[in-house]
């Protein structure tokens, strides 16, 4: 493995961490195993098992929309929220839509559903896409809308 991602890796972890202490979180970190095929990072209190792709093959039209969370429209039900806006991962907020549909970003959701299911089953899937040479900022947290409603009533109970 080339060293870049596992140096998007680590940033993606403290971007995160950053977010979670400020909701009274345990930190995450970069899994420093080569080869696996689990998340990427630890998983915390709050459930999220996070793999992170730093790629060329990540499609740029994911990262078009200008706004802070993006609903895909898509047959997973899909949304993104930017790192820099990992805040509203847990808030009410307006979307914007987007009709986006990519195989290989469904193939790597589901792949990761299936680990989630299989070894985390209380977990909450997620991707992070982000691209070389991207502001870590930038990326995208992925997840199903699904999941993203029970971590708005997660903070709700909290």
């Amino acid at each position: 493995m080339k060293a870049r991602p596992r140096s998007v890796e680590r940033k993606v972890a403290a971007c995160l961490s950053q977010h979670f202490a400020e909701l009274q979180l345990s930190p995450v970190e970069r899994i420093p195993v080569l080869g696996r095929t689990g998340p990427d990072l630890t998983i915390n209190e709050l459930g999220l098992v996070i793999d992170v792709k730093s790629r060329l093959e990540v499609p740029k039209t994911i990262f078009q929309p200008s706004g802070p969370v993006v609903d895909f429209r898509d047959e997973l039900h899909l949304v993104g929220i930017r790192l820099k806006d990992i805040y509203l991962l847990t808030e009410e907020c307006d979307t914007q839509s987007l009709d986006f549909s990519s195989a290989l970003i469904h193939q790597w959701y589901v792949h990761m559903d299936e680990w989630t299911q299989e070894n985390s089953p209380s977990g909450i899937t997620a991707l992070v896409l982000h691209r070389p040479r991207m502001p870590i900022g930038a990326a995208l947290l992925i997840l199903s809308l699904e999941n993203r409603r029970r971590l708005i009533q997660w903070k709700i109970q909290w």
